[in-house]
């Protein structure tokens, strides 16, 4: 073809970009509208990223509705409910027992079951004292605060830690000089023909009991002592652990509260120059044992049947310090310079400086209950009742006792 046709006006030639020449659909503009609307759409996702990814990065997080102030506050524990006896005037609640047989001068061994409170009465007798008489009284609120006196027959001297329950009256009639029976009877009120369950030759043994059972420490020789345990039903005993004498324990008072005897022994895998002590708790019913070792010495050492264990570090002496531990976990000092001290359900007692002071468990709180300027001699505590004698005189003891509050 003639090189004029190419050179011709109007005809395409290469290079050169003639208007309204044809474009493919997919390379045309996007209308504007469109461009505005993907505008706006972008940016609204870009400002989510900001509100919720990235705080999310960081571990926050992110509300709409979120309040202004968002520091946190912490939760209040609720302080312990105050026991009863926390605002009552134990002064006022602190009963004498009225005694009108004036021979009797000295009272001790007093124990709570029930509404009935039973203790001993010492006396006179050709130029010597002796714990003759057995006495209760009730310790219903309206009840006369007169004690009767208990008809008890009695081979030896004295009438020592008796103790009862619904079913059984358990005594020791000692002699004066060492020794005596283990007597029982069948209990309603009154006593009634009493069985020996043991004679004892050497000491005055504690006596606990606890449903129909009755456990005491007894020296059997020369060297020798023995934890019993002795069903009152069956009349059959067992002998639960032996003491040396030159181990000090057989001096030790067992317990017995509950479905627990407890009682102290020595620690034989902690021997480091100092004397530590293990605690043996044992279910009667069951039989298992249980060893607590709360790294001191432990005397008399208590249980309140369940959660609590008490003792003190020495024989009862101003230098024993007491103390408490809940369910075997770490011992807690109660107090120093405790010379004797009883534990019931909620509470222990303990005497120091002759005033009695109480430790309730659900406060962990402490509080005296006998008199300012009173002298006193702690000599029980069950039933919810802490009992004690006023010896101020000297002369004539006035035995006392308080209903803790609940």
């Amino acid at each position: 073809m003639p090189s004029e046709y190419y050179n011709s006006p109007g005809r395409y030639k290469p290079g050169r970009k003639k208007r309204g020449t044809y474009k493919p659909r997919g390379k045309r503009g996007l209308p504007v509208f469109v461009r505005v609307i993907l505008g706006i759409a972008v940016v609204g996702l870009l400002t989510l990223g900001v509100l919720f990814v990235i705080p999310g990065v960081g571990g926050g997080s992110f509300s709409l509705f979120q309040a202004k102030d968002d520091t946190p506050v912490a939760t209040p524990t609720p302080a312990p409910t105050a026991h009863p006896i926390e605002n009552a005037n134990t002064d006022s609640l602190i009963r004498d027992i009225a005694i009108t047989d004036t021979n009797f001068q000295w009272f001790a061994d007093m124990n709570v079951y029930g509404d009935t409170l039973m203790f001993c009465g010492g006396e006179i007798v050709d130029g010597d004292a002796y714990m003759t008489g057995l006495f209760s009284v009730s310790t219903d609120e309206n009840a006369p605060r007169t004690a009767k006196r208990t008809n008890i027959i009695l081979e030896n001297d004295h009438i020592m830690y008796p103790c009862f329950n619904d079913n059984w009256l358990v005594y020791l009639d000692a002699k004066a000089s060492s020794g005596g029976k283990i007597m029982c009877s069948p209990y309603s009120g009154e006593s009634s023909e009493a069985f020996l369950v043991k004679e004892v030759y050497t000491g005055h043994p504690a006596l606990f009991l606890s449903g129909n059972f009755l456990a005491w420490t007894e020296r059997t020789g020369t060297s020798m002592d023995k934890l019993y345990i002795y069903d009152l039903t069956t009349r059959e005993s067992a002998t639960v652990q032996m003491f040396n004498k030159t181990t000090y324990y057989g001096v030790s008072k067992p317990h017995l509260s509950g479905k627990q005897l407890v009682w102290a022994d020595v620690d034989t895998e902690n021997s480091t120059g100092s004397m530590t002590s293990q605690i043996c708790i044992m279910n009667t019913e069951s039989g298992e044992f249980l060893s607590y070792k709360p790294g001191t010495y432990a005397h008399d050492p208590k249980s309140n049947g369940d959660k609590y264990i008490a003792w003190i570090t020495g024989n009862h002496g101003t230098d024993s310090d007491l103390y408490i531990s809940y369910d075997m976990g770490e011992a807690e000092k109660i107090a120093e310079g405790v010379v004797d001290f009883y534990m019931d359900e909620n509470y222990l007692a303990y005497q120091k400086d002759e005033m009695v002071y109480v430790y309730i468990f659900s406060t962990k709180a402490q509080y005296r209950v006998s008199k300012s300027g009173q002298c006193v001699q702690l000599i029980g505590a069950s039933g919810g009742c802490v009992m004690w004698s006023d010896v101020s005189s000297r002369m004539r003891e006035v035995p006392q006792y308080i209903v803790i509050p609940e």
